[in-house]
């Protein structure tokens, strides 16, 4: 189903640009206490995990919220920061989950993370269940990790044990986002990301460099020469591909998009989308026929990408915390 979103900007925060940016300058998570954990993988590696309310997570019938970030975001991304200080206000348990390398860390392998990667989630999520036997879940993710954790309810299907998810701001269509994001003003967007991707691909070669582990440092070094990768489809085509056995970018896109995965959600799902999105191209926003049934998505003509921020610029009102948890405590 398809409904038209209840979020209202004021009138100084009309410009597409402003929601954008302005939310990544505000912080609106003051005096949240976490707990970090440090989870390995199965492959070796580890990503790292923090906590909020990690008290409330010890009850005998918890409710726990996984929580993905964006691209070149963290677990300290304001929006994130910002949900897990709502949720502790209900009374829910949070763990906002860090993409490989991005908690501030190198992760130990070549791979890192990409907008359809959901086995590390998969594998965080499958020891909460352990962990967490009584406990009723669900799971946010925005951007990047909106795409990846869509993808990851559609592989699940019915044995999807949520009880509920948000996706905020998810490119559905990786290649047709690829276009968008590349036109007019939102090709500053692009080249500030691939100027951050880049960067922490340099990072991890110092980082090899410095453990002395030359076989990852000549085999990432040799992917190619990072000087020319200036779009999305530069560096996908260099790094993202062959480290996780696509043929070219294109084939990684066409894999790992969300779109052809909604059909098969059976968690009962939100979707928070703006007509405005300067990262999404408007081919790539689902239809109706597009969606399970029990999925919604709530479209609203403004909002930007992760914005959605009314009130004054001295007394801002993110409207996605409150929105997200709303959603969440009526269903968990």
């Amino acid at each position: 189903m398809i409904k038209n979103s209840a979020f209202r900007p004021s009138r100084i925060f009309r410009s597409t640009h402003l929601q954008t940016v302005y939310p990544s300058f505000v912080g609106r998570a003051s005096n949240l206490r976490r707990t970090r954990e440090r989870f390995e993988l199965a492959d070796g590696d580890f990503v790292d995990l923090d906590w909020a309310g990690a008290e409330y997570a010890e009850l005998d019938s918890p409710r726990i919220v996984l929580i993905l970030h964006g691209l070149c975001g963290s677990s300290s991304s304001n929006y994130v920061l910002g949900l897990q200080r709502q949720l502790l206000d209900q009374g829910i348990a949070s763990v906002a989950m860090n993409f490989r390398g991005c908690s501030g860390e190198p992760n130990r392998l070549l791979r890192a993370y990409h907008s359809g990667e959901t086995s590390d989630m998969n594998e965080v999520f499958q020891d909460l269940l352990i962990r967490f036997p009584n406990a009723s879940f669900a799971s946010v993710g925005y951007s990047l990790g909106a795409n990846a954790m869509l993808k990851w309810l559609g592989e699940m299907g019915s044995k999807s044990p949520l009880a509920a998810a948000v996706a905020v701001s998810s490119p559905y269509d990786l290649g047709l986002s690829t276009v968008r994001i590349s036109r007019g003003v939102s090709d500053l967007y692009q080249r500030h990301l691939v100027k951050g991707l880049v960067g922490y691909v340099e990072s991890k070669l110092i980082y090899y460099k410095h453990q002395n582990e030359m076989d990852k440092y000549n085999e990432l070094r040799g992917l190619g020469s990072l000087v020319a990768a200036k779009t999305f489809v530069d560096f996908d085509g260099l790094i993202t591909a062959p480290l996780f056995g696509y043929d070219s970018a294109e084939h990684y896109y066409e894999q790992c998009s969300s779109l052809p995965f909604l059909p098969e959600i059976k968690t009962p799902s939100l979707l928070i989308h703006a007509l405005d999105d300067p990262f999404v191209h408007a081919e790539a926003i689902p239809t109706a026929r597009d969606l399970a049934r029990d999925t919604v998505l709530e479209l609203s003509d403004l909002g930007g990408h992760v914005g959605f921020v009314s009130g004054s610029i001295l007394k801002p009102v993110f409207w996605l915390d409150q929105r997200i948890p709303k959603f969440l405590v009526e269903r968990l």
